[in-house]
Protein backbone atom coordinates (compact mmCIF):
# COMPACT_ATOMS: atom_id res chain seq x y z
CA UNK A 1 0.00 0.00 0.00
CA UNK A 2 1.37 3.40 -0.93
CA UNK A 3 0.93 6.61 0.98
CA UNK A 4 -0.95 9.74 0.02
CA UNK A 5 2.27 11.69 -0.46
CA UNK A 6 3.81 9.06 -2.72
CA UNK A 7 0.86 8.51 -5.05
CA UNK A 8 -0.33 12.08 -5.50
CA UNK A 9 1.20 14.61 -7.88
CA UNK A 10 1.67 18.21 -6.79
CA UNK A 11 -1.38 19.25 -8.81
CA UNK A 12 -3.47 16.49 -7.24
CA UNK A 13 -2.44 17.61 -3.77
CA UNK A 14 -3.36 21.19 -4.65
CA UNK A 15 -6.84 20.01 -5.69
CA UNK A 16 -7.29 17.93 -2.53
CA UNK A 17 -6.80 20.98 -0.35
CA UNK A 18 -9.00 19.80 2.51
CA UNK A 19 -7.20 16.45 2.78
CA UNK A 20 -3.81 18.16 2.63
CA UNK A 21 -4.83 20.67 5.29
CA UNK A 22 -5.96 17.85 7.54
CA UNK A 23 -2.58 16.13 7.19
CA UNK A 24 -0.67 19.31 8.00
CA UNK A 25 -2.84 20.18 10.98
CA UNK A 26 -2.39 16.63 12.28
CA UNK A 27 1.39 16.91 11.90
CA UNK A 28 1.38 20.28 13.64
CA UNK A 29 -0.72 18.91 16.50
CA UNK A 30 1.63 15.93 16.78
CA UNK A 31 4.57 18.34 16.91
CA UNK A 32 3.02 20.35 19.74
CA UNK A 33 2.16 17.22 21.76
CA UNK A 34 5.65 15.75 21.42
CA UNK A 35 7.25 19.04 22.42
CA UNK A 36 5.00 19.49 25.45
CA UNK A 37 5.52 15.90 26.62
CA UNK A 38 7.90 16.05 29.58
CA UNK A 39 8.75 19.71 29.02
CA UNK A 40 9.06 20.50 32.74
CA UNK A 41 10.54 17.22 34.00
CA UNK A 42 14.17 18.32 33.85
CA UNK A 43 15.79 21.17 35.77
CA UNK A 44 17.22 24.31 34.27
CA UNK A 45 20.79 23.76 33.19
CA UNK A 46 23.50 26.43 33.18
CA UNK A 47 22.62 28.26 29.94
CA UNK A 48 18.88 28.12 30.59
CA UNK A 49 19.24 29.48 34.11
CA UNK A 50 21.33 32.40 32.87
CA UNK A 51 18.58 33.22 30.37
CA UNK A 52 15.97 33.07 33.13
CA UNK A 53 18.01 35.43 35.29
CA UNK A 54 18.35 37.87 32.41
CA UNK A 55 14.60 37.84 31.89
CA UNK A 56 14.17 38.72 35.57
CA UNK A 57 16.07 41.99 35.09
CA UNK A 58 13.93 45.02 35.89
CA UNK A 59 12.40 47.18 33.15
CA UNK A 60 13.80 48.85 31.04
CA UNK A 61 17.25 47.46 31.91
CA UNK A 62 16.21 44.09 30.49
CA UNK A 63 16.38 45.59 27.00
CA UNK A 64 20.00 46.70 27.32
CA UNK A 65 21.62 43.59 28.83
CA UNK A 66 24.97 42.86 27.23
CA UNK A 67 25.76 39.88 29.42
CA UNK A 68 25.90 36.98 27.01
CA UNK A 69 26.11 37.20 23.24
CA UNK A 70 22.54 37.61 22.01
CA UNK A 71 20.27 40.55 21.15
CA UNK A 72 17.19 41.33 23.28
CA UNK A 73 14.00 40.13 21.53
CA UNK A 74 13.88 36.65 23.08
CA UNK A 75 14.36 37.81 26.66
CA UNK A 76 11.71 40.49 26.08
CA UNK A 77 9.29 37.68 25.19
CA UNK A 78 10.18 35.93 28.44
CA UNK A 79 10.07 39.08 30.56
CA UNK A 80 6.28 39.20 31.28
CA UNK A 81 6.21 35.46 32.04
CA UNK A 82 9.19 35.63 34.38
CA UNK A 83 7.54 38.41 36.41
CA UNK A 84 4.77 35.93 37.29
CA UNK A 85 6.57 32.58 37.52
CA UNK A 86 9.92 30.89 36.97
CA UNK A 87 8.38 27.43 36.58
CA UNK A 88 10.02 25.38 33.83
CA UNK A 89 6.78 24.74 31.95
CA UNK A 90 5.86 28.37 31.43
CA UNK A 91 9.31 29.66 30.55
CA UNK A 92 9.92 26.80 28.11
CA UNK A 93 6.46 27.10 26.58
CA UNK A 94 7.44 29.85 24.06
CA UNK A 95 10.17 27.56 22.68
CA UNK A 96 7.68 24.72 22.26
CA UNK A 97 5.17 27.01 20.53
CA UNK A 98 7.74 28.43 18.09
CA UNK A 99 9.03 24.94 17.32
CA UNK A 100 5.55 23.54 16.71
CA UNK A 101 4.53 26.52 14.58
CA UNK A 102 7.64 25.99 12.44
CA UNK A 103 6.18 22.67 11.30
CA UNK A 104 3.15 24.36 9.76
CA UNK A 105 5.18 27.29 8.45
CA UNK A 106 7.57 24.97 6.58
CA UNK A 107 4.62 23.53 4.68
CA UNK A 108 3.11 26.97 4.08
CA UNK A 109 6.38 28.23 2.57
CA UNK A 110 6.78 25.33 0.16
CA UNK A 111 3.09 25.38 -0.75
CA UNK A 112 3.58 29.02 -1.80
CA UNK A 113 6.21 27.72 -4.21
CA UNK A 114 3.75 25.19 -5.66
CA UNK A 115 5.60 22.33 -3.94
CA UNK A 116 2.93 20.97 -1.55
CA UNK A 117 4.18 17.37 -1.61
CA UNK A 118 7.68 18.52 -0.68
CA UNK A 119 6.05 20.72 1.95
CA UNK A 120 4.23 17.78 3.55
CA UNK A 121 7.39 15.72 3.77
CA UNK A 122 9.40 18.65 5.15
CA UNK A 123 6.71 19.31 7.76
CA UNK A 124 6.80 15.63 8.74
CA UNK A 125 10.56 15.64 9.30
CA UNK A 126 10.39 18.98 11.12
CA UNK A 127 7.69 17.53 13.38
CA UNK A 128 9.80 14.56 14.49
CA UNK A 129 13.20 16.28 14.35
CA UNK A 130 15.25 15.41 17.45
CA UNK A 131 17.14 18.72 17.44
CA UNK A 132 13.89 20.65 17.11
CA UNK A 133 12.32 18.74 20.00
CA UNK A 134 15.38 19.26 22.17
CA UNK A 135 15.39 23.04 21.70
CA UNK A 136 11.61 23.15 22.08
CA UNK A 137 12.16 22.06 25.69
CA UNK A 138 14.85 24.56 26.54
CA UNK A 139 14.77 28.21 27.61
CA UNK A 140 16.75 29.44 24.62
CA UNK A 141 16.24 31.41 21.43
CA UNK A 142 17.00 28.51 19.09
CA UNK A 143 13.40 27.46 18.37
CA UNK A 144 12.64 31.11 17.67
CA UNK A 145 15.64 31.15 15.31
CA UNK A 146 14.22 28.37 13.13
CA UNK A 147 10.77 30.00 13.18
CA UNK A 148 12.23 33.35 12.09
CA UNK A 149 14.30 31.66 9.37
CA UNK A 150 11.05 30.34 7.90
CA UNK A 151 9.41 33.74 8.28
CA UNK A 152 12.30 35.25 6.31
CA UNK A 153 11.84 32.67 3.55
CA UNK A 154 8.10 33.35 3.42
CA UNK A 155 8.47 37.15 3.57
CA UNK A 156 11.07 37.32 0.80
CA UNK A 157 8.97 35.07 -1.41
CA UNK A 158 5.83 37.12 -0.86
CA UNK A 159 7.48 40.45 -1.55
CA UNK A 160 9.11 39.15 -4.74
CA UNK A 161 5.76 37.79 -5.98
CA UNK A 162 3.38 40.57 -4.96
CA UNK A 163 5.53 43.53 -3.98
CA UNK A 164 2.76 45.48 -2.26
CA UNK A 165 3.67 48.12 0.30
CA UNK A 166 2.21 45.87 2.99
CA UNK A 167 4.53 43.02 1.96
CA UNK A 168 7.56 45.32 2.02
CA UNK A 169 6.65 46.59 5.50
CA UNK A 170 6.24 43.02 6.75
CA UNK A 171 9.56 41.97 5.19
CA UNK A 172 11.35 44.91 6.79
CA UNK A 173 9.89 44.17 10.21
CA UNK A 174 10.71 40.45 9.97
CA UNK A 175 14.33 41.21 9.06
CA UNK A 176 14.69 43.70 11.92
CA UNK A 177 13.11 41.29 14.41
CA UNK A 178 15.42 38.54 13.15
CA UNK A 179 18.51 40.72 13.61
CA UNK A 180 17.38 41.71 17.11
CA UNK A 181 16.71 38.05 17.99
CA UNK A 182 19.70 36.05 16.80
CA UNK A 183 22.78 37.21 14.94
CA UNK A 184 23.18 33.90 13.11
CA UNK A 185 20.11 34.69 10.99
CA UNK A 186 22.15 37.38 9.23
CA UNK A 187 23.96 34.75 7.14
CA UNK A 188 20.71 33.61 5.51
CA UNK A 189 19.96 37.12 4.22
CA UNK A 190 22.60 37.54 1.46
CA UNK A 191 21.25 34.66 -0.64
CA UNK A 192 17.66 35.82 -0.17
CA UNK A 193 18.62 39.40 -0.96
CA UNK A 194 20.52 38.47 -4.11
CA UNK A 195 17.59 36.47 -5.38
CA UNK A 196 15.18 39.28 -4.56
CA UNK A 197 17.19 41.96 -6.38
CA UNK A 198 17.54 39.64 -9.37
CA UNK A 199 13.77 39.19 -9.56
CA UNK A 200 13.24 42.93 -9.25
CA UNK A 201 15.73 43.44 -12.07
CA UNK A 202 13.81 40.96 -14.23
CA UNK A 203 10.59 42.88 -13.56
CA UNK A 204 12.24 46.18 -14.55
CA UNK A 205 10.11 47.81 -11.88
CA UNK A 206 11.33 51.19 -10.67
CA UNK A 207 8.75 51.16 -7.88
CA UNK A 208 10.01 47.83 -6.54
CA UNK A 209 13.60 49.03 -6.73
CA UNK A 210 12.68 52.12 -4.68
CA UNK A 211 10.91 49.88 -2.16
CA UNK A 212 13.99 47.66 -2.00
CA UNK A 213 16.25 50.63 -1.30
CA UNK A 214 13.86 52.12 1.26
CA UNK A 215 13.52 48.82 3.14
CA UNK A 216 17.27 48.32 3.24
CA UNK A 217 17.92 51.84 4.44
CA UNK A 218 15.60 51.23 7.38
CA UNK A 219 17.16 47.82 8.02
CA UNK A 220 20.64 49.32 7.81
CA UNK A 221 19.81 52.04 10.33
CA UNK A 222 18.37 49.42 12.67
CA UNK A 223 21.56 47.39 12.42
CA UNK A 224 23.68 50.49 13.10
CA UNK A 225 21.62 51.14 16.23
CA UNK A 226 22.03 47.50 17.24
CA UNK A 227 25.78 47.68 16.68
CA UNK A 228 26.19 50.83 18.74
CA UNK A 229 23.98 49.62 21.59
CA UNK A 230 25.22 46.03 22.01
CA UNK A 231 26.54 44.21 18.93
CA UNK A 232 30.04 45.69 19.22
CA UNK A 233 30.24 44.54 22.84
CA UNK A 234 28.88 41.12 21.94
CA UNK A 235 31.37 40.72 19.11
CA UNK A 236 34.33 41.50 21.35
CA UNK A 237 33.17 39.10 24.07
CA UNK A 238 32.11 36.44 21.60
CA UNK A 239 35.41 36.46 19.75
CA UNK A 240 37.33 36.19 23.02
CA UNK A 241 35.17 33.49 24.61
CA UNK A 242 34.94 31.33 21.49
CA UNK A 243 38.59 31.91 20.52
CA UNK A 244 37.65 32.73 16.95
CA UNK A 245 41.12 32.86 15.48
CA UNK A 246 40.87 33.14 11.67
CA UNK A 247 41.39 29.77 10.02
CA UNK A 248 43.66 31.28 7.40
CA UNK A 249 46.10 31.94 10.26
CA UNK A 250 45.68 28.63 12.05
CA UNK A 251 45.75 26.00 10.53
CA UNK A 252 46.19 27.97 7.28
CA UNK A 253 44.44 28.37 3.91
CA UNK A 254 44.99 24.93 2.41
CA UNK A 255 44.43 23.00 5.64
CA UNK A 256 41.22 24.95 6.29
CA UNK A 257 39.79 24.10 2.90
CA UNK A 258 40.67 20.45 3.45
CA UNK A 259 38.79 20.58 6.78
CA UNK A 260 35.57 21.82 5.18
CA UNK A 261 34.08 18.36 4.68
CA UNK A 262 34.75 17.34 8.29
CA UNK A 263 33.44 20.65 9.64
CA UNK A 264 30.29 20.33 7.54
CA UNK A 265 29.79 16.67 8.43
CA UNK A 266 30.13 17.20 12.18
CA UNK A 267 28.95 20.79 12.50
CA UNK A 268 25.81 20.55 10.40
CA UNK A 269 24.81 17.05 9.28
CA UNK A 270 25.50 15.26 12.57
CA UNK A 271 24.06 18.03 14.74
CA UNK A 272 20.90 18.44 12.66
CA UNK A 273 20.17 14.71 12.66
CA UNK A 274 21.39 13.30 15.99
CA UNK A 275 22.53 16.12 18.29
CA UNK A 276 24.36 15.43 21.56
CA UNK A 277 24.90 11.80 20.61
CA UNK A 278 27.96 9.62 20.91
CA UNK A 279 27.36 7.47 17.83
CA UNK A 280 30.72 5.91 16.93
CA UNK A 281 32.13 6.65 13.48
CA UNK A 282 30.81 8.89 10.72
CA UNK A 283 28.75 6.36 8.79
CA UNK A 284 25.41 7.78 9.94
CA UNK A 285 26.50 11.31 9.05
CA UNK A 286 27.74 10.11 5.67
CA UNK A 287 24.38 8.46 5.02
CA UNK A 288 22.52 11.71 5.69
CA UNK A 289 25.07 13.65 3.66
CA UNK A 290 24.44 11.32 0.73
CA UNK A 291 20.72 11.96 1.11
CA UNK A 292 20.97 15.76 1.05
CA UNK A 293 23.30 15.58 -1.94
CA UNK A 294 20.77 13.31 -3.66
CA UNK A 295 17.97 15.69 -2.68
CA UNK A 296 19.96 18.60 -4.11
CA UNK A 297 20.44 16.78 -7.42
CA UNK A 298 16.74 15.92 -7.58
CA UNK A 299 15.69 19.54 -6.99
CA UNK A 300 18.24 20.87 -9.47
CA UNK A 301 16.66 18.66 -12.14
CA UNK A 302 13.09 19.53 -11.15
CA UNK A 303 12.62 23.24 -11.93
CA UNK A 304 14.14 26.70 -11.79
CA UNK A 305 12.36 27.36 -8.49
CA UNK A 306 13.78 24.30 -6.79
CA UNK A 307 17.26 25.05 -8.13
CA UNK A 308 17.07 28.38 -6.31
CA UNK A 309 16.19 26.57 -3.05
CA UNK A 310 19.27 24.39 -3.41
CA UNK A 311 21.31 27.55 -3.95
CA UNK A 312 19.86 29.03 -0.76
CA UNK A 313 21.17 26.11 1.28
CA UNK A 314 24.61 25.57 -0.22
CA UNK A 315 25.24 29.28 -0.72
CA UNK A 316 24.52 29.97 2.95
CA UNK A 317 26.72 27.04 3.99
CA UNK A 318 29.62 28.46 1.97
CA UNK A 319 29.03 31.88 3.54
CA UNK A 320 29.01 30.36 7.03
CA UNK A 321 32.31 28.65 6.29
CA UNK A 322 33.74 31.92 4.97
CA UNK A 323 32.82 33.95 8.08
CA UNK A 324 34.36 31.21 10.22
CA UNK A 325 37.40 31.18 7.94
CA UNK A 326 38.03 34.87 8.62
CA UNK A 327 37.23 34.53 12.34
CA UNK A 328 33.89 36.38 12.59
CA UNK A 329 31.41 33.67 13.57
CA UNK A 330 31.50 30.00 14.74
CA UNK A 331 30.66 27.25 12.30
CA UNK A 332 27.96 24.63 12.64
CA UNK A 333 25.82 23.33 15.47
CA UNK A 334 23.32 25.74 16.95
CA UNK A 335 25.09 28.60 15.15
CA UNK A 336 23.86 27.25 11.82
CA UNK A 337 20.20 26.68 12.72
CA UNK A 338 19.11 29.28 10.16
CA UNK A 339 19.55 26.63 7.44
CA UNK A 340 17.76 23.83 9.33
CA UNK A 341 14.47 24.14 7.33
CA UNK A 342 16.45 24.00 4.08
CA UNK A 343 18.34 20.95 5.36
CA UNK A 344 15.11 19.03 6.03
CA UNK A 345 13.75 20.21 2.68
CA UNK A 346 16.71 18.49 0.99
CA UNK A 347 16.11 15.30 3.00
CA UNK A 348 12.48 15.43 1.90
CA UNK A 349 13.58 15.89 -1.70
CA UNK A 350 15.62 12.68 -1.44
CA UNK A 351 12.45 10.80 -0.49
CA UNK A 352 10.37 12.60 -3.12
CA UNK A 353 12.94 11.66 -5.75
CA UNK A 354 12.10 7.99 -5.17
CA UNK A 355 8.35 8.40 -5.69
CA UNK A 356 8.45 6.24 -8.82
CA UNK A 357 9.48 3.41 -6.52
CA UNK A 358 6.90 3.67 -3.71
CA UNK A 359 8.36 0.85 -1.62
CA UNK A 360 11.80 2.48 -1.62
CA UNK A 361 10.31 5.89 -0.85
CA UNK A 362 8.24 4.48 2.02
CA UNK A 363 11.21 2.58 3.43
CA UNK A 364 13.50 5.59 3.31
CA UNK A 365 10.84 7.81 4.87
CA UNK A 366 10.29 5.35 7.71
CA UNK A 367 14.05 5.07 8.29
CA UNK A 368 14.38 8.86 8.52
CA UNK A 369 11.42 9.22 10.87
CA UNK A 370 12.59 6.28 12.98
CA UNK A 371 16.12 7.64 13.26
CA UNK A 372 14.79 10.92 14.58
CA UNK A 373 12.51 9.22 17.11
CA UNK A 374 15.46 7.11 18.26
CA UNK A 375 17.32 10.29 19.20
CA UNK A 376 14.43 12.04 20.93
CA UNK A 377 15.63 13.48 24.26
CA UNK A 378 12.73 11.84 26.12
CA UNK A 379 14.49 8.50 25.84
CA UNK A 380 17.86 9.66 27.14
CA UNK A 381 17.55 7.71 30.39
CA UNK A 382 15.89 4.58 29.07
CA UNK A 383 16.11 3.01 25.62
CA UNK A 384 18.61 5.43 24.10
CA UNK A 385 22.18 4.96 25.34
CA UNK A 386 23.72 7.31 22.81
CA UNK A 387 22.71 10.77 24.05
CA UNK A 388 24.82 13.02 26.24
CA UNK A 389 22.48 15.92 26.81
CA UNK A 390 23.57 19.04 28.72
CA UNK A 391 21.07 18.28 31.47
CA UNK A 392 21.71 19.23 35.10
CA UNK A 393 19.21 18.14 37.74
CA UNK A 394 19.89 20.75 40.38
CA UNK A 395 16.22 21.20 41.32
CA UNK A 396 15.85 17.87 43.25
CA UNK A 397 19.29 18.38 44.78
CA UNK A 398 18.26 21.81 46.10
CA UNK A 399 15.00 20.33 47.42
CA UNK A 400 17.02 17.75 49.37
CA UNK A 401 19.31 20.45 50.73
CA UNK A 402 16.33 22.46 51.95
CA UNK A 403 14.89 19.41 53.71
CA UNK A 404 18.11 18.55 55.51
CA UNK A 405 19.75 21.91 56.16
CA UNK A 406 19.84 23.56 59.57
CA UNK A 407 19.26 27.32 59.97
CA UNK A 408 22.89 27.89 60.94
CA UNK A 409 24.27 26.10 57.87
CA UNK A 410 26.11 27.99 55.17
CA UNK A 411 25.94 27.05 51.49
CA UNK A 412 28.87 27.39 49.13
CA UNK A 413 27.61 27.37 45.53
CA UNK A 414 30.07 26.02 42.98
CA UNK A 415 30.51 28.49 40.13
CA UNK A 416 28.75 26.34 37.53
CA UNK A 417 25.70 25.96 39.79
CA UNK A 418 25.35 29.69 40.41
CA UNK A 419 22.66 30.63 37.85
CA UNK A 420 20.38 27.63 38.47
CA UNK A 421 20.81 27.90 42.24
CA UNK A 422 19.76 31.54 42.14
CA UNK A 423 16.61 30.62 40.22
CA UNK A 424 15.63 27.80 42.58
CA UNK A 425 16.66 29.52 45.81
CA UNK A 426 15.53 33.11 45.37
CA UNK A 427 14.01 33.28 48.85
CA UNK A 428 16.37 31.00 50.75
CA UNK A 429 17.07 32.07 54.37
CA UNK A 430 20.36 30.17 54.40
CA UNK A 431 23.62 32.08 54.30
CA UNK A 432 24.88 31.59 50.76
CA UNK A 433 28.22 32.29 49.10
CA UNK A 434 28.56 32.12 45.32
CA UNK A 435 31.95 30.93 44.12
CA UNK A 436 34.02 32.53 41.40
CA UNK A 437 34.74 30.91 38.03
CA UNK A 438 37.90 29.13 39.21
CA UNK A 439 38.00 26.35 36.60
CA UNK A 440 41.61 27.00 35.55
CA UNK A 441 43.01 27.65 39.05
CA UNK A 442 45.22 25.12 40.87
CA UNK A 443 43.38 22.92 43.35
CA UNK A 444 44.97 24.57 46.39
CA UNK A 445 43.62 27.98 45.32
CA UNK A 446 40.13 26.52 44.82
CA UNK A 447 40.23 24.99 48.29
CA UNK A 448 41.45 28.27 49.81
CA UNK A 449 38.48 30.11 48.28
CA UNK A 450 35.99 27.60 49.71
CA UNK A 451 37.59 27.63 53.18
CA UNK A 452 37.60 31.41 53.26
CA UNK A 453 33.94 31.48 52.21
CA UNK A 454 32.75 29.09 54.95
CA UNK A 455 34.93 30.71 57.62
CA UNK A 456 34.53 29.22 61.10
CA UNK A 457 31.36 27.27 60.39
CA UNK A 458 31.62 23.72 61.65
CA UNK A 459 29.66 22.41 58.67
CA UNK A 460 28.57 23.65 55.26
CA UNK A 461 26.80 22.52 52.09
CA UNK A 462 28.59 22.38 48.75
CA UNK A 463 26.06 22.76 45.91
CA UNK A 464 27.27 21.75 42.46
CA UNK A 465 26.01 21.48 38.87
CA UNK A 466 27.53 22.11 35.44
CA UNK A 467 30.43 20.15 36.91
CA UNK A 468 33.68 20.34 34.98
CA UNK A 469 35.51 17.04 34.46
CA UNK A 470 36.26 15.41 37.87
CA UNK A 471 36.11 18.66 39.81
CA UNK A 472 33.55 17.35 42.32
CA UNK A 473 35.76 14.47 43.37
CA UNK A 474 38.85 16.66 43.36
CA UNK A 475 37.24 19.22 45.66
CA UNK A 476 35.94 16.60 48.09
CA UNK A 477 39.31 14.86 48.25
CA UNK A 478 41.11 18.17 48.67
CA UNK A 479 38.80 19.33 51.46
CA UNK A 480 39.25 16.00 53.27
CA UNK A 481 43.03 16.41 53.39
CA UNK A 482 43.17 20.19 53.87
CA UNK A 483 43.79 22.04 57.13
CA UNK A 484 41.22 22.21 58.58
CA UNK A 485 39.84 19.07 56.99
CA UNK A 486 36.20 18.41 56.14
CA UNK A 487 34.42 15.07 56.10
CA UNK A 488 31.35 14.43 53.94
CA UNK A 489 28.48 13.33 56.20
CA UNK A 490 25.59 13.56 53.74
CA UNK A 491 25.08 13.88 50.00
CA UNK A 492 22.51 13.83 47.23
CA UNK A 493 23.55 13.17 43.64
CA UNK A 494 21.52 13.73 40.50
CA UNK A 495 22.31 14.10 36.80
CA UNK A 496 25.41 16.34 36.66
CA UNK A 497 24.37 17.96 39.95
CA UNK A 498 24.87 17.24 43.63
CA UNK A 499 24.82 18.69 47.13
CA UNK A 500 27.28 17.60 49.80
CA UNK A 501 27.13 18.26 53.52
CA UNK A 502 30.64 18.60 54.95
CA UNK A 503 31.61 18.84 58.62
CA UNK A 504 34.92 19.93 60.03
CA UNK A 505 37.00 16.95 61.10
CA UNK A 506 37.60 16.66 64.85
Amino acid sequence: MTTFVETQTDSDIEKNGRQTQTIILALTLLAFLVRLWGISEHSYWFDEAREVLRSLTSWPDVFFITDGADPPIYRLLLFPIAQVTTHEFWLRLPSALFSGASVYLSFYWLKMLKLPRLGILTALFMAVSSVQIYYAQEVSQYSLTVFLALLLLVSFEKVSRQGSLRNWVILTLVVVVAMYSYYGLAWLLPMLDLHLIWRIWQQRSRKQFVNFVGAHVFIGLSIVLLYVSMLSTHMARFSTNKQLEPLFINPGWLASIKQFDDLFLNGFVAFFTFPFSSVPGNWVSLFFLLLIVGGSIHLCRKSQTTRILVTYFWGTIVLLFFVRFIGIYPLGGRYGLAVLPLFFMLLSAAVEGLRRWPILASTLGLILVGSQIFFWPHFAGSINPWLKLPRESLRPAVAYLNEQAKPEDVVYVYYGAGPAYQVYQMDSPLETVYGTWFRNLPLDEKLAEIQQAVGNHSRFWLAMSHIHATEDGDLLSGLATSDPGYVMIDSYRAENAAVFLLARAQ
